[in-house]
């Protein structure tokens, strides 16, 4: 395409300058996600959009041209796969809590949401580990060990919506007459070594 041939508000590769990408690559992308997915599960309503334009870094923001919300990792690697078919670019998220702009989306791409995806799979106590969905929160996974003693300790303010990995530690035990001396440990637990998340 030479500068002549080139449509006003365009760029070189047919994106509009200034906004979400319109152009026929995202309009093809979208009609097969659609076929992918179930229909309230891919948005393009302008409104409903800027409700993902940033994480909790709201200094940044862009309008995705495209969000999806997957519930299974068959729908999300059909969502990738798609998106590679297509050329156009894709980025996940959250609950975009993070605060670095990490979820920053891209205009002419797609916006992968796996807050849906909520299930924790596996609870592996003797190493301490988890196998969970990317939507489960940190408060969730404290919730499913809490009976057995443990609980699992990110940043406390992140515990009901940051979905990061952490540290398991078992739950201390309440001060009584004869380790009351000895508080100042047994309020810590001891770490042996760095336990491990798998998300």
């Amino acid at each position: 395409m030479t500068e002549g041939d080139r449509e006003p508000g365009r760029t070189k590769d047919g994106r509009q300058k200034g906004g979400a990408m319109v152009d026929k690559p995202l309009d093809e992308l979208t009609a097969a996600l659609r076929a992918l997915l179930p229909a309230d599960s891919v948005i393009t309503d302008p409104v409903r959009l800027r409700t993902y334009e940033c994480d909790g870094l709201t200094y940044h923001r862009a309008t995705p041209g495209v969000v999806v919300l997957p519930e299974t990792a068959e729908q999300i690697a059909g969502v990738v796969r798609a998106c590679n078919d297509f050329g156009v670019p894709f980025v996940a998220r959250g609950s975009g809590t993070g605060l670095s702009g990490g979820a920053l989306p891209r205009q002419d791409g797609v916006l992968i949401v796996t807050s849906k995806m909520r299930r924790v799979l596996e609870i592996d106590l003797p190493n301490r580990r988890a196998v969970v969905e990317p939507g489960v929160t940190n408060l969730a996974i404290t919730e499913a060990v809490r009976d057995q003693g443990y609980y699992y300790a990110p940043t406390p303010p992140a515990s009901r919506s940051a979905r990061s990995a952490a540290t398991w530690r078992r739950t201390p035990a309440a001060p009584t007459a004869s380790n009351t001396a000895s508080r100042s440990t047994t309020s810590k637990p001891a770490r042996s070594s760095p336990p491990t998340a798998t998300w």
